[in-house]
Formats: structure tokens, sequence, C-alpha cells
């Protein structure tokens, strides 16, 4: 097609060693794939299971001109300034497997950003017969320049980001992180959690079971729908789809100088306190099903809906003398 010609280039060139042998296991002994934009070689044993025995691979994207080039996949047009890969794994040498990745200028329908790097390593433990495979390991993110389309949950996470995590992704499952650290200009978020629908569209639903700890909450008022200030260390659990920017999600934790920008409500609630809070948000709006802050000087709760045009709070409040 027209728009994927910066990318392939009118000279494409492929060399493939390979075989399948009588059992099912595919052995390339030799790959190398080279276009306008793309450079790709590398050797591979899969198990007639399917399951990797060998990968050494190493790639790049670096478009001709300089620019950003549109890439061939389906779905919703993701364009690149330049990418690095480097993979290696040799199951005759040990179940160790390593990956260096780097990214420039992803910018694709719902999110976007300037520079990321990535580099993990761990196991990879084939199924043998019924059983299942299985990868494990530990990886480092860094994001630079993050933007989603959704302007609040781009609000939430700030321009950079950096994440440590140790996961766990058995066959047919979802991807399990049994140890999470994600960190903001002024916010960490620690504790576990679950990617699903990784392998459905990009249609990623995170499961959270995390602590917040949050110097400047404001960040975070476009998100809730609430005009939030102050700093709070929370537990928060639910799920987050990043791309859609729906999420259903619990709060409960303690809050310092914590204020909704309510003159009469302020007060009542500044100081040490605590706070609980469900909110969910979808295509109509985000819902406030139930806050309760409680302070030495009193006890608020609340509900609401807060849809445009058509928004919606009651509170009521106990004071204390």
């Amino acid at each position: 097609a027209p728009e994927y010609r910066p990318f392939f280039g009118p000279d494409i060139r492929l060399q493939l060693n390979g075989n399948r042998s009588a059992a099912g296991q595919i052995t390339l002994d030799r790959l190398d794939l080279s276009a306008d934009a793309l450079h790709l070689s590398g050797r591979a044993r899969i198990s007639p299971q399917g399951w990797p025995e060998l990968l050494a691979l190493t790639a790049d994207i670096t478009p001709r001109d300089g620019a950003d080039v549109l890439l061939p996949l389906s779905g919703p047009a993701t364009r690149l300034n330049a990418a690095r890969l480097k993979l290696d794994y040799d199951a005759a040498k040990g179940d160790g497997w390593a990956l260096d990745m780097a990214l420039d200028g992803l910018d694709r329908a719902g999110l976007s950003l300037q520079h990321a790097t990535l580099s993990g390593a761990g196991d990879l433990l084939r199924g043998t017969d019924t059983a299942l495979g299985r990868v494990t390991g530990q990886a480092t993110l860094a994001a630079l320049g993050v933007h989603p389309q959704d302007a609040a949950l781009a609000t939430a996470l700030g321009r950079d980001i950096r994440a440590a995590l140790r996961f766990d992704w058995t066959q047919g499952q979802a991807l399990r992180l049994p140890s999470l650290t994600l960190s903001g200009q002024d916010y960490t978020l620690t504790g576990t959690a679950e990617l699903g629908g990784l392998t459905d569209g990009l249609k990623l639903i995170i499961t959270t079971d995390t602590t917040l700890t949050a110097d400047n909450l404001t960040r975070f008022a476009p998100l809730a729908g609430l005009p939030l200030s102050g700093a709070a260390q929370l537990a928060v659990t639910g799920q987050v789809e990043p791309l859609s920017g729906q999420f259903d999600l619990r709060f409960n934790g303690g809050t310092t100088d914590l204020a909704l920008d309510q003159p009469r409500i302020d007060p009542l609630i500044a100081g040490a306190g605590q706070l609980a809070l469900h909110v969910s948000r979808d295509t109509t709006g985000t819902l406030i099903d139930a806050l309760r802050i409680a302070t030495a000087q009193a006890t608020i709760t609340g509900s609401g809906a807060l849809r445009t045009g058509a928004s919606q709070l009651t509170a009521s409040a106990r004071l204390r003398q």
C-alpha cells in the first residue's frame, strides 16, 4: 500500500535458511531482512510445541530520511521515529533470557511518547507434554514524554514515568506482576498487578492492588472528577483501561491537608485524616459511589456523578465540637 512505501522502500532483501522437521521443530539458521526503514537479523529454533529453544535477534527501525515512519501494523495507525531491540536465549546454555529495547517518537491513537527504554532478564521454562510453559523475570522501564490522549490520565501520570517490576506469565493466563514500583514526578506506586488483554488488540486491562504515596493530589483531580489537593498515602485496588481512560478504583488510607476547593469544607478536612473513595469512569462520565473523609474536625460522606452538562453531587457532614 502507498502509505507503507517509506517503510519498505523499493528494495527489500530477505535471506533465510531454515527447515521444519517431521516432528514439527522449526530451525532458522539464518534470518536477514533489510528494507528502507527496517534491518533485522537473527537465528531461532522453535520446539514442536511452539516454545523457543534458541532466540538470537537484533533489529532496528530507522527511517531513511530521519523523520517518523508508519509501521505496517493492523489497527490504529502507529508511527515511530526509531526502535532498537536485542534478544538472547539459548536453552542449550540454560533457561536464562535477556532483552534490551528502546523506542523513540512513538505515536499511536490514544498514546504517544518521546523515548522509552526497557531492559529485562529472567527464565523461560518450556512446557512438556500437557504442561503449560512459563516465563519469569525482572525488568526496568523508563518512559519519557508520555502523553495519553485522555487528558485526565495524562495529568495523573505526568510526562516521565519509571518502573521496576518482577513478572510471571504462564501460557494462556494474564501477565502477573508480583512486585511493582511505578514512580513519577511527585508520586510512587508500589504493590502487585495483573495485565490482561495483551493479545486482544492491545485492549489492555490492569488489575491492581497497590499503595500510592502522592505528595500532590492535584494531579489526580481530573481523573477522580474532584478538585483535590493535599497529600496522601492510599491503598488502591481495582481496574484501569489505559487506552480508553475507563477505570473502577477504590482508595483507602491517610491524608494530609486534604482540600476540595470548598471554603466551608476545606477547614474541616485539613490536617491528618482518613479517606475512603470508590470512583469509576466509563463512556458516560465519572461516578462517585462512596466518599468518606474523617478528620479531627468532622466526618464527611458523599456521592454523585460527573457528566457533561448533567453533574450531580450530594454530601453530608457531622461536625465535632
